[in-house]
């Protein structure tokens, strides 16, 4: 259900003319971290979807210090249980 969520809200502001960005929009054969760190630093805004998967995650705990040390706007997202089923 929250998958549903989050690619209704991803659609919803691609459709007003937010650019978005996520894991599944890396190309294949790119270093998604790569990827990130470079439109982390373009970015005005990170919408962090929070759970407790995502704190198990080093990854995601490491983008989410790099956002909050950046000039970035946080907008946290918290959900109980894992975002994924």
């Amino acid at each position: 259900m929250l998958t549903l969520v989050f690619l209704f809200s991803v659609t919803v502001m691609n459709v007003m003319g937010v650019q978005t960005f996520n894991g599944n929009q890396v190309a294949m054969g790119e270093t998604w971290r790569e990827e990130f760190y470079s439109r982390l630093a373009q970015g005005k805004v990170l919408v962090a979807m929070l759970s407790e998967r995502y704190f198990k995650s080093k990854a995601c705990v490491l983008e989410l210090r790099s956002a909050l040390a950046s000039d970035l706007y946080v907008i946290p997202l918290v959900f109980g249980g894992n975002i994924y089923e």
